[in-house]
């Protein structure tokens, strides 16, 4: 997974505020300095115990099993969970929505040039842009989600 969507999940507030735990998603721990994605395996009782969650590491770790707190977990969505984000009256119209994002949207304001290649590298990395201008007018500029003046000047 990518360091770079990993950091833009990260600093999606308002996305991060509305998730809840659920077996199956993607995690990274709230260090910097361990990045790592790691999956939700168990949720010890979400329900009655929602403060541990239990997480397998990736192959890399050694694949082990641990209990790790909740807090500060930072969630990456798997580009299907974006979809459930996302109100449209059907995927047509889903379809048409991103298009249109998609072909105008990303304009560099500074330097009149598409900026999708340079900041998305992942179809996570664009969904998540575009749930994040969807939903809350905001924009990746390569470092942080900021409001998107083009929008509001419209």
């Amino acid at each position: 997974m990518l360091q770079s969507y990993i950091d833009m999940c990260s600093k999606a507030k308002e996305i991060q505020k509305d998730y809840k735990l659920r077996c199956g998603d993607y995690v990274s721990l709230p260090s910097p300095d361990l990045r790592v994605v790691i999956v939700i395996t168990g949720n010890l009782g979400l329900d009655l115990n929602p403060e541990f969650v239990s997480v397998t590491f990736p192959y890399s770790y050694g694949n082990n099993t641990t209990v790790v707190r909740t807090e500060g977990l930072v969630w990456i969505p798997k580009q299907s969970q974006f979809y459930d984000m996302l109100y449209f009256f059907s995927a047509g119209t889903l379809i048409a929505a991103f298009n249109k994002w998609y072909k105008g949207h990303l304009i560099n304001t500074t330097t009149g040039e598409n900026d999708l290649y340079f900041f998305h590298k992942s179809m996570e990395q664009l969904w998540l842009e575009f749930t994040m201008y969807s939903r809350y007018n905001k924009k990746w500029d390569g470092k942080d989600w900021i409001n998107d003046k083009q929008t509001e000047n419209s």
